[in-house]
């Protein structure tokens, strides 16, 4: 018998729904969904943020293990208006960034994520980033932005 066993990890590796649940098959996603992860993915590049990102199903809007990787969901997109709707996955995206651990279940949002939080959203590279992005889909249409960026779905 193992000395420590983590109710979570069991549950998950056996199926079980824990709240939270990764799309592995992207092939899934509706058109919107798709269009969301990838501009979210290109998002990330411009940013600088090196985590990879997916979509998923939970009841948050998105959720990080605070290194490698961010896996947004329908919730993080409150508009299926473009402008709204990506600056929804901006502010979602750097929400996300600023955790250096895992935001599932019950996150800390303390002193030093709020602080970090705070320093993202008003970087003024950052903010040039997202103005850029939106300059270019609008310039040249999300599918030439999407190919320059190399982003699949």
């Amino acid at each position: 018998m193992p000395e420590t066993f983590d109710v979570g990890e069991q549950a998950e590796s056996e199926g079980v729904w824990t709240g939270y649940h990764r799309i592995e098959d992207e092939s899934r996603l509706n058109a919107d969904q798709r269009r969301y992860l990838r501009f979210a993915r290109v998002l990330t590049a411009e940013l600088g943020i090196e985590r990879d990102v997916y979509y998923g199903e939970a009841s948050a809007d998105a959720w990080t293990d605070g290194r490698t990787y961010i896996v947004i969901t329908d919730s993080a997109v409150t508009s299926r208006q473009r402008a709204v709707w990506m600056h929804d996955l901006y502010l979602v995206m750097l929400h996300e960034a600023a955790y250096e651990t895992s935001s599932r279940d019950q996150p800390s949002h303390g002193h030093h994520f709020k602080s970090t939080f705070r320093s993202l959203v008003e970087d003024p590279g950052n903010r040039r980033s997202l103005a850029e992005l939106v300059q270019h889909i609008a310039d040249g249409g999300f599918e030439s932005v999407f190919e320059a960026y190399g982003v699949g779905c």
